[in-house]
């Protein structure tokens, strides 16, 4: 199963890294940060029973702003916390 969703997530990256690159631009993340933060938010859309479509990517990442996401992701991945 973790090989099945990590191909999905490597297949629809991109697509969804812009998106979330959009979403997140006031937040002023480096660029290696929108790798991992997309990849959290495709996580969190598929285990919700989601799909890696335009709006649930856009969903998620309002959820995230609005639960104040940047200092718990920072602390998480130890990106200049």
């Amino acid at each position: 199963m973790d090989f099945l969703t990590n191909a999905l997530i490597e297949e629809h990256l991109e697509e969804c890294m812009e998106i979330v690159k959009e979403e997140m631009q006031d937040y002023y993340l480096d660029e290696d940060e929108y790798p991992i933060l997309t990849r959290e938010i495709m996580l969190t859309a598929q285990s919700a029973g989601g799909d890696f479509s335009e709006g649930n990517i856009r969903f998620y990442c309002d959820e995230y702003k609005k639960h104040n996401f940047l200092s718990r992701f920072k602390r998480m991945h130890d990106t200049n916390y």
